[in-house]
């Protein structure tokens, strides 16, 4: 999300857990740039400072443009499909947590430039993510890369899921207290229900099938641990 540096330091700590690149799915493009930026997790920096995300996205786009990494984007018919990857050479950015501002020969052009947003979580993401976009409007939304490529090139080793650095505007970091794991849990868990479950959890399913399901889209998604405990207090929350 593209905002002033000074509305950027209270909302950088909304950032989720540090998505690692495993299994073959997909992750969010701003997460691979963050995994690159932050070193897989190892290394911490402001996260205003955009010549740090200039650096990452410089590193992903480069592979993304000579076809080393996949990447998708939703159409505006609410298709996704691969882009081509000669699309991102040379591409103008937005950086995330930035007050960059869009030069004229981008804001007037017919060609695309990269919109870059930080995941805060799916009901923002909905409104405002990733995207190739023109004076004509959003060419593709939602972008999304590889894990496989990503971890091929940046073969980074994360911290174990109860260690996940957290990091600050000011780029201080530190192990994340009890409270807020559990808060990162509860906002998981969140995402994953709209995910598996966008019309509502099925009556008839069994509880165990569902935290089954649950646990693995987390796990998967974000690298959480989340216990059966976990989710019953939070279905009990949310009934």
């Amino acid at each position: 999300m593209t905002v002033p540096n000074e509305r950027a330091a209270g909302m950088a700590s909304w950032l989720p857990p540090l998505v690692r690149p495993e299994g073959t799915d997909h992750m969010r493009l701003c997460d691979s740039a963050y995994w690159i930026a932050t070193k897989g997790g190892t290394e911490t920096f402001n996260l205003c400072n955009t010549p740090v995300w200039e650096q990452a996205y410089s590193q992903l786009l480069g592979r993304i443009s000579s076809d080393e990494v996949a990447i998708t984007g939703v159409r505006d018919d609410g298709q996704r499909e691969k882009i081509a990857g000669y699309r991102f050479a040379n591409i103008g950015v937005l950086y995330p947590w930035s007050d960059n501002v869009l030069s004229d020969d981008l804001h007037f052009s017919d060609d695309p430039y990269l919109c870059a947003d930080a995941y805060l979580d799916e009901y923002h993401w909905q409104r405002a993510n990733d995207r190739l976009q023109s004076r004509r409007g959003i060419r593709w939304a939602n972008l999304m890369v590889l894990k496989s490529d990503i971890l091929r090139w940046w073969p980074f080793v994360a911290p174990d899921a109860e260690g996940v650095r957290k990091f600050s505007p000011g780029g201080k970091t530190a192990a994340a207290p009890s409270h807020q794991r559990q808060g990162a849990k509860s906002a998981a868990i969140t995402d994953a229900v709209a995910a598996i479950y966008p019309d509502g959890v099925p009556s008839f399913e069994a509880k165990q099938t569902r935290n089954a399901k649950l646990a693995k889209w987390i796990k998967e998604k974000t690298g959480l641990v989340v216990s059966s405990s976990s989710l019953r207090d939070w279905f009990r929350a949310h009934p």
